[in-house]
């Protein structure tokens, strides 16, 4: 990856108080935006699922600030030669240690995401399993224990991501992603995440197409297609789980061709409002 650039509060700044709650105890929240030409994919359902994750942890915020943030994120890249290439923006909100701080960290997105889209991607099943928190279940806190211990199970750089299970044994998502499966009768669906999970937007984009339902996995013989997303690598299907191959089927291909036009509907004004 290339080098990062970052921002404390509104300022270019990499120093932060070895008293923020963030270090000591994971608390907080993030969203990873992906901006290309100078546009931020997805920019409202991002900022829906921050303000609902900051009224569930009651970490107070103007999101007046947030939106200024991005905006500051917008005039810095219209600086840069090669606009037109993707960036990548975490964006971190902590309670801090008086009040909350916002942490900007952007940096180019080089993964060849058309790559991975066209091919498919292998993957594999995590022996970790996903802790139950209803409570916080959905959101995407700085609390990422298990999706770090998780992803140090693999060894195999062949393997792109691993699916992990609830202690029930339910396959709930992958680590970085939300995991969709078309079953041999035809129907779409997503593992429910009512106890623990992220509920991602692109995973949002897709229900919202109604033709998806949530329930758990049925067996993997009974899948003819699987398929990953998040905000940055989009749709991307699964060829190889374990033991399992699965082709790229019609389903997903129509759902990447509807993701790719609504990508490329004549964009908005720059200005965050």
């Amino acid at each position: 990856m290339s080098d990062i650039t970052s921002w404390l509060n509104g300022c270019e700044n990499t120093d932060i108080s070895v008293h923020d709650r963030a270090l000591h105890f994971g608390d907080g929240l993030f969203e990873t935006f992906l901006i290309d030409a100078s546009h931020i994919q997805f920019q409202d359902s991002h900022l829906q699922r921050l303000q609902k994750g900051l009224k569930t942890l009651s970490i107070k915020l103007d999101m007046a600030l947030v939106k200024q943030d991005l905006q500051i994120i917008l005039q810095h890249l219209e600086k840069i030669p090669g606009l037109n290439r993707p960036w990548r923006l975490k964006y971190i909100v902590s309670r801090g240690s008086v009040a909350a701080n916002r942490i900007m960290l952007l940096q180019r997105y080089e993964r060849d995401c058309t790559a991975l889209q066209r091919k498919g991607i292998k993957a594999r099943l995590c022996q970790w399993r996903l802790s139950t928190q209803p409570a916080l279940a959905g959101l995407k806190h700085l609390n990422r224990m298990d999706y770090v211990m998780a992803t140090v199970e693999n060894t195999d750089e062949a393997i792109f991501e691993g699916f992990m299970a609830d202690q029930q044994g339910r396959w709930i998502e992958g680590t970085m992603s939300n995991v969709f499966a078309v079953t041999k009768s035809g129907e779409l669906i997503t593992p429910p995440l009512e106890n623990c999970g992220v509920k991602g937007v692109m995973r949002e984009w897709v229900l919202q197409k109604g033709v998806c339902q949530e329930a758990y996995l049925p067996n993997f013989d009974d899948i003819d297609e699987l398929f990953i997303s998040n905000a940055l690598i989009g749709i991307v299907p699964v060829v190889q789980l374990e033991q399992h191959s699965f082709t790229i089927g019609k389903l997903t291909l129509q759902l990447q061709e509807n993701l790719q036009q609504h990508l490329t509907l004549p964009l908005v004004s720059k200005v965050i409002k």
